[in-house]
């Protein structure tokens, strides 16, 4: 997916099963972020995806989808404390990772609060989804 595509959007679970749609987030702009367990930078990125989710929670939705087994993103979850919108579709890189084009983690889309998408980019160094978010959209934690 480029810039300018409608979102693609399929069923994804929480670790308790309920379902979830990226379509939920509609009216913000929303940062999806393709992760594994098993990626160093996807670990060192997580300290700052929370404080985004946290400080822009009115204007911004983090959404982390995983590409590990269950069982493997269960580990993860637990070993990070994460809470907020972390979802999987439990097909790995095969679903929503596929339609999106992920080809290397951490990859990131921004959906405008219309549901398009403004940007997607892959790695991550610290500030970077900080500033890559100022560039995109104008906000920023201090807001």
């Amino acid at each position: 997916m480029k810039a300018g595509d409608s979102m693609y959007d399929t069923k994804l679970l929480d670790i308790a099963g309920n379902v979830h749609h990226l379509a939920d987030f509609k009216g913000k702009y929303l940062l999806v972020d393709f992760w594994s367990f098993g990626c160093g930078p996807c670990h060192a990125s997580i300290p700052e995806l929370k404080e985004i989710a946290e400080k822009l929670e009115r204007k911004l939705a983090v959404v982390s989808l995983s590409s590990d087994t269950k069982k493997i993103w269960e580990k993860a979850t637990e070993y990070f404390k994460m809470t907020g919108n972390n979802f999987s579709d439990l097909k790995e890189d095969r679903g929503i990772y596929a339609h999106y084009g992920v080809a290397g983690i951490p990859h990131y889309v921004l959906i405008s609060p219309d549901g398009i998408v403004k940007s997607a980019w892959t790695g991550y160094g610290t500030g970077s989804i900080k500033s890559k978010l100022r560039e995109l959209t104008g906000l920023t934690i201090e807001d």
